[in-house]
Formats: structure tokens, sequence, C-alpha cells
């Protein structure tokens, strides 16, 4: 991928800020976002300091994949794979709804990528409703939790957002089986796991071919859980570690899954 481009700034009429307009070069022409502030630069711009994890992911999609993106936050990696398929589809999950609003925004700047679609409620074991603590789009990245390990964990604020298990969600026909997902939501990602062990094991659809994983050793406590289970719940599952870095103290892992032997 080219090196970014830093456009001029521009207004935007429904925001209190002017962004800036950032041109990022695709294999597949050009893809603009605009950033509200530090934060928002720093995951388009620098890529969130996961341009290996992103490059990774384009590489290994087929043109007709049914892709879910898990924490799509501003849209960096479901824009890039809407740009990269062909006949696919990719559904970008985002409970915030300032950060939601900024991905929508995102999405309209770039005309030409008609098959995406939107996802509002947040993934997770169990259906109802929750807290989401969230600082909005210009802070850090929503929890389901308060995430007391992080030392600023009480300046977060709190929205309530509907929940929902994505096995019961592709049973009753409001998503299609995916063939790809990329997970990353601050610790909940045991909790999507836990509410789609029928999606992964293909009980009555078909499986996914590859999970692109971000786990947080450090928020994982929180919802009970660790590194280990996530890593013991996939291979239970039949899908085995293909690629990982490192990134701060978390991991971002790929799964592909495994093909029984004859």
């Amino acid at each position: 991928m080219p090196k970014p481009e830093i456009l001029a700034a521009s207004n935007l009429i429904g925001f209190n800020m002017v962004p800036s307009t950032i041109r990022l070069q695709s294999e597949c022409g050009a893809l603009f976002f605009e950033a509200f502030g530090p934060a928002e630069r720093h995951r388009i711009a620098e890529y969130g300091d996961e341009r290996p994890f992103l490059e990774y992911f384009l590489s290994r999609l087929n043109p007709d994949d049914i892709v879910f993106d898990i924490g799509a936050s501003l849209g960096l990696f479901s824009l890039h794979a809407a740009a990269r398929l062909e006949r696919g589809v990719v559904y970008a999950f985002e409970p915030d709804p300032e950060t939601r609003s900024r991905l929508r925004h995102n999405h309209a700047l770039n005309p030409q990528l008609d098959h995406c679609c939107f996802v509002e409620w947040a993934v997770s074991d169990q259906q109802g409703e929750t807290i989401l603590y969230s600082e909005g789009a210009a802070g850090r990245a929503p929890s389901l939790k308060p995430l007391l390990a992080h030392a600023q964990a009480t300046c977060r604020g709190e929205v309530r957002v509907k929940t929902k298990r994505l096995d019961d969600a592709i049973a009753e026909g409001e998503l299609p089986s995916p063939d790809v997902l990329k997970i990353d939501i601050e610790g909940a990602e045991i909790l999507c796991l836990r509410g789609a062990e029928k999606m992964l094991r293909g009980i009555g659809k078909k499986r996914p071919r590859l999970l692109f994983l971000e786990t947080h050793p450090d928020y994982l406590p929180e919802f009970g859980s660790d590194t280990a289970e996530v890593f013991d719940l996939l291979a239970t599952a039949g899908f085995a570690p293909v690629w990982q870095m490192e990134r701060f103290n978390q991991c971002l892992c790929c799964f592909e899954r495994l093909v029984p032997s004859a």
C-alpha cells in the first residue's frame, strides 16, 4: 500500500469540527476518509499501527466473500474490503452511535462502494440490551465493559445498545453466513465467539473460512475469560492459527478453517 496522502481540510455540515481529508491508495483505486481530530487521523492515516494486519486480511479475500467486520470503527477494514470485493458484501458492525456516523460518512465519500451494509447492534453471547462504554469517535475504542485495567476508565460515557448472538441473527435470516470475519471489540471477542459456536462448527449453514481476530489479554479478564479460552474455543471448532503479529499488549491473529482428512 502506498503512503497515505493528507489532503486539504474541508467543511462538513453536521459536525462541529473541520476534518482532514485523507486519501489512501488501495490496489483497487483511491479511498477517501475524513478524520476529526488526532485519534481518528491515527486510525486512518497511520492505519492504527495495524497496516500489516490489514494487508494480510486483504490478501486472503476472495471476490465473492461475505465479510463480517465486527468492530468496524471508522471503516478502515470495511471500506478496503468492499473495494476489493467484486460480488461479495461487507457487513460493518458498529454499535457506538457517533463512531457509526463517522463510518457511514466515510462510506458516503466513496460512492463506488455499493456493497457495504451496516449493523447497529453489539455482538454478544445473548440477546437483549447492555451498556456500551464509550468516549465517542475521538477517544479510545468503545467496549461492553468499563475496562478497569485502563487508568482512565472512569472517563468513559455510557450508551445503551442492543445485543444479539451471531447464531441467532443467521438462523433468523437477518444475516447470511460469513466466509470471513474480522473481530476487534476490546475483550468482547470471547462473547462474540460464544454466541457463534453453531456458525463456527457449520451447524445447518456453511462454516467461515477465515477469522481475523484481535485479542486483548488485559481486557478479557473483565469478561471472565483469557486468551487461552479464546484460542481453545477456536481450536475445538476446527480452526488453526496461520498468521499473527504483536501490537503493544495485543495479539492480532488469523485463524483458518481446517480441512477434514479424507
